[in-house]
């Protein structure tokens, strides 16, 4: 038993559909306790990112500018002083809202980004005399996981995963294109040894 891999929530998404994963997070968010530890612990950390990137820095002044002079001349003038807002009910609970459909654009964004690094050879340019019409992988559009043409270019939190913390949709598939869907299609995912995996990711990516 002690040979046994750790569940990987990652894993898992590369293979399962959207409706699936979503499905998951529906049930986290009505009872965490309903779903696997790691999926709890994934949405958890996943949210508790995506709330920490729409906050911004710990250091951002929140009433910031106070008017359009300086800061100076606005200390100096007592009346040009703004009170910071205490969050009301309301504020709170479009904020909870917020942190959702930003958590559920990263879900998406990273199940297609793994999508792309299993099945991305499969739109390779390997074809130079392009005697062969590309078939269609419904699995590499961005329909499939929710994003149209008025989401592509909307901020989504994708933790690093492309050596980025947010990125657009536009940029997100430019880059996988550009790096699993070139001239050169390299089949890796299947790699069972996670060293050897990363060995090769990392020389492609």
């Amino acid at each position: 038993m002690d040979d046994i891999e750790p569940f990987d929530p990652d894993a898992v998404a590369a293979h399962a559909s959207p409706a699936f994963i979503e499905d998951l997070y529906r049930r986290f968010r009505e009872d965490p306790d309903s779903v696997d530890p790691s999926w709890r612990a994934y949405f958890a950390r996943l949210e508790g990112d995506v709330a920490r990137v729409i906050a911004g820095p710990s250091w951002r002044r929140r009433n910031w500018p106070i008017t359009e002079e300086d800061d100076l001349t606005a200390g100096l003038d007592p009346t040009k002083l703004i009170p910071e807002e205490k969050p009301t009910k309301a504020a709170r609970a479009l904020g909870a809202d917020e942190v959702r459909a930003a958590t559920l654009d990263s879900i998406r964004a990273l199940m297609l980004i793994r999508a792309y690094r299993v099945r991305g050879h499969l739109i390779a340019d390997l074809d130079p005399l392009k005697l062969q019409e590309k078939r269609y992988h419904p699995e590499l559009d961005p329909k499939t996981y929710g994003f149209g043409p008025d989401d592509m270019d909307r901020p989504i939190f994708i933790d690093n995963v492309l050596g980025l913390e947010t990125a657009t949709m536009r940029e997100i598939l430019e880059i996988l294109h550009r790096t699993y869907c070139q001239h050169i299609g390299v089949e890796f995912m299947h790699i069972n040894e996670p060293d050897e995996k990363a060995w090769v990711q990392q020389r492609i990516a």
